[in-house]
């Protein structure tokens, strides 16, 4: 009898300490989050529109300029570009049953080479809730989102950005939110040919995600630096990037308009977009 207790007395004690190690044990580490990839332009038409629109940044009338399966927005390409500025407010990422995603960012180059340097915002709807973030990339890193963890984004914050040319064979990026600035230098090596201001659908897992519908977003104002050559060497001057109709381009995915800019704004620095396929207006200055 004696010896039957003791050894339900093991048991317990046994069992007791299997628990308190499994209590005690720490939570396994949360999955890594999902890397978001950023891609150069990809084409569908140069001109869906048909006519004989111009290249952009100064010329055609063709709407819209350029349709792609990632890329909705404007983009010049009538210069040398070493610098580009934009603004626009991190837009709410609106639920959706699957996992939907969207970036807003401006860069120099990617639009008809693979070289592209950009920072921007990430607006996305993962696994039943909105996510957003701030990060920069380029094309030598692979398009891979770096995030930029100092800064905290949320959905209505108003982001300034820069993408500068330094003349020494690097180049810095500054994002802004609100009253907290990010700045990065890198070394990168860029054709210069397009500077834009993009709405992304990024690449998941080697494919290029859904979309998240972001609304309406405004990309307002923006400038470039135009580089040119002379008898003394270069001349560089920052202005408006003259956007025309034949500047902005669509995206579409699954044969359908998902996002789509207005026509440019009277100062021609600036122009609203919209997820889905209806064509908004324009700011008014």
């Amino acid at each position: 009898m004696r010896r039957r207790v003791v050894g339900f007395g093991v048991v317990t004690a046994t069992l007791v300490s299997v628990l308190v190690s499994l209590v005690a044990a720490p939570a396994s580490s949360a999955s890594p989050p999902v890397q978001r990839v950023l891609a150069a332009n990809h084409h569908l038409s140069a001109k869906p529109g048909g006519g004989h629109g111009g290249g952009g940044g100064g010329g055609g009338s063709t709407w819209p300029g350029w349709a792609s399966s990632n890329w909705s927005g404007y983009a010049v390409r009538a210069g040398s570009y070493t610098g580009v500025t934009g603004q626009w407010s991190v837009p709410a990422a609106a639920p959706t049953q699957s996992s939907t995603y969207s970036a807003a960012w401006i860069g120099i180059g990617g639009f008809t080479t693979a070289d592209l340097i950009q920072t921007g915002t990430e607006s996305d709807f993962v696994n039943g809730h909105p996510e957003y973030a701030a990060w920069w990339t380029t094309s030598d890193l692979g398009y891979a989102e770096q995030p930029i963890d100092s800064l905290t984004v949320k959905a209505g914050d108003a982001i300034s950005a820069s993408v500068v040319n330094n003349g020494d064979g690097t180049w810095t990026m500054t994002l802004t939110d609100g009253g907290n600035s990010f700045s990065k230098v890198v070394s990168f090596s860029s054709s210069e040919t397009s500077a834009e201001w993009i709405m992304e659908a990024p690449g998941i897992g080697g494919r290029t995600a859904p979309l998240a519908n972001y609304g309406t977003d405004t990309f307002d104002p923006s400038s470039v630096t135009v580089t040119t050559a002379t008898k003394k060497g270069t001349s560089s001057q920052t202005e408006s990037p003259g956007f025309t109709v034949a500047d902005g381009g669509i995206l579409i995915q699954k044969r359908a308009i998902v996002s789509i800019p207005s026509i440019p704004d009277p100062k021609a620095d600036g122009f609203v977009i919209s997820y889905g396929s209806q064509q908004p207006q324009p700011p008014s200055t």
